[in-house]
């Protein structure tokens, strides 16, 4: 009986392989694939940008204020991950509209993608520092949540940079801080 149970615990095993190996090579071969339409989707990409771009020109002629913040946050938002420099272009022209109209909640929103930004580019103690300026007050729960997220985020991340066990812990309790403090503005059982 013992034998059996081995026996098929090592089939068990033996199958169980060979269908992660099958799943293994059905992910390899659609990441080939997604390789090959790099270049398309890199030109559909750029398509969006430049309609993002054309709205911009036309929203700045006839537009709002607020429309013409709008259009630079869909132009930060269609830059962030593909082009630094681009996005920080755009994250700053939204920064200086939103000091010119209201609500005011538009500049702390901007500061947090700037944030975000400058996480994602490496620069960590400018992101805090661009994350500290913002006042929670006036901020929704969603971007209260967003900003504890990503200045949590930003500690996690210049603790791993840092490496360095002196420093690093300071940061990682700071981190834990304002994940605690975002973990605490979600509902119970909320997806």
């Amino acid at each position: 009986m013992k034998n059996f149970h081995l026996i098929t615990l090592l089939c068990f095993a033996i199958f169980s392989m060979n269908g992660k190996a099958q799943n293994n090579d059905s992910l390899v071969s659609v990441l080939d694939e997604t390789i090959v339409k790099r270049e398309q989707y890199t030109q559909q990409k750029h398509q969006r940008l430049k309609t993002l771009e054309r709205q911009m020109q036309k929203t700045r002629l006839s537009g709002t204020k607020e429309d013409i913040y709008q259009a630079h946050i869909k132009l930060y938002d269609g830059y962030n991950e593909f082009k630094y420099d681009s996005a920080y272009f755009y994250i700053e022209k939204a920064k200086g509209v939103a000091k010119e109209i209201k609500p005011t909640t538009h500049l702390s929103e901007a500061k947090i993608k700037e944030g975000f930004l400058l996480l994602s580019a490496g620069l960590f103690t400018e992101a805090i520092d661009t994350l500290q300026s913002i006042d929670t007050l006036a901020l929704t729960p969603l971007k209260k949540y967003d900003l504890y997220f990503t200045k949590a985020r930003s500690y996690f991340d210049l603790a791993e940079y840092n490496d360095d066990s002196k420093f690093q812990i300071n940061y990682i309790r700071k981190g834990i801080l304002n994940l605690n403090k975002a973990l605490d503005l979600v509902e119970v059982n909320s997806s």
